[in-house]
C-alpha cells in the first residue's frame, strides 16, 4: 500500500458560505431573496425583523449542487412564468433536519417535517410557507436527473 498524499489542491470542491449575520439586519432578507430568486421568491408576511436570518454553505460539484441551509420562517413562492423567465426549472431534493414547511407544488400538496426527504419539481408553480428550519438541499438540472433515470421511472 502506498503512502503517498494528495494535495488539497486535487480534491478541493468550490463552496461558499452566504451569511445574513454579517449584513445590517435592514438588508438582510432583500439580499437573502435575491440570492434565492433563480429558484423562487421567498416572501415574509409581515416587514423583515431584525431576527430575519439566512445561512448557506454551498458545494458545487459541476453536475449538481449541494448546500446546508438554516432560515427563519418565512413563504417561497414559483409562478409558471418563473421557469421560463430564469431558465432554472431543475429538482430540489431536500432533507429537513429541523422546522419544515406546508403547502403545494404543482397540483400535489406537501407537508414536509424534520426528517422528512422531500422532491420539489420546480419547473411547476409552487408555494411553501416554512417555519425555522436547516436543511440539506440538493439542487439537479433536470436534464441531468433524467439522463440518469427517465422520468416515467420516477
Amino acid at each position: 500500500m502506498s503512502n503517498a498524499s494528495i494535495s488539497s489542491d486535487a480534491i478541493s470542491i468550490p463552496h461558499e458560505v452566504f451569511d445574513t449575520h454579517s449584513l445590517p439586519s435592514e438588508e438582510r432578507f432583500g439580499i437573502w431573496r435575491e440570492s434565492v430568486l433563480p429558484l423562487f421568491e421567498p416572501r415574509l408576511d409581515e416587514s423583515p425583523s431584525q431576527d430575519f436570518y439566512a445561512r448557506i454553505d454551498a458545494f458545487d460539484l459541476k453536475r449538481l449542487f449541494v448546500c446546508l441551509a438554516e432560515f427563519s420562517a418565512q413563504r417561497y413562492v414559483r409562478a409558471r412564468k418563473h421557469a421560463a423567465g430564469e431558465h432554472a426549472d431543475h429538482l430540489l431534493i431536500q432533507l429537513y433536519m429541523t422546522g419544515g414547511y406546508v403547502g403545494h407544488n404543482g397540483n400535489r400538496p406537501v407537508r414536509v417535517g424534520p426528517g422528512d426527504i422531500s422532491l420539489l419539481d420546480l419547473s411547476a408553480p409552487l408555494e411553501t410557507q416554512a417555519e425555522n428550519s436547516s436543511t440539506v438541499s440538493v439542487v439537479i438540472p433536470r436534464e441531468r436527473m433524467f439522463s440518469l433515470v427517465p422520468p416515467d421511472h420516477l
